[in-house]
């Protein structure tokens, strides 16, 4: 699952343009995924603000925190 930063998010509809799997929308003017990710990673490249990362980034590094 690829987790967006919702501070970072400008909504500028790339990653769900790019998503293969169709697992993300804009909501509110910011990106949202539904959960069916592949971690294909096609949304973190695309992404103009770095707001894409996919989930298992995200909780090692604050695994590592702890």
């Amino acid at each position: 699952m690829v987790i967006i930063d919702k501070d970072a998010c400008i909504g500028c509809g790339r990653c769900v343009a790019d998503c293969i799997a169709n697992s993300l929308s804009i909501e509110d003017n910011k990106a949202q995924s539904s959960g069916n990710c592949l971690l294909c990673g096609h949304c973190v490249a695309v992404c103009p603000v770095s707001a894409a990362s996919p989930a298992s980034i995200v909780l090692g590094a604050a695994m590592k925190r702890t």
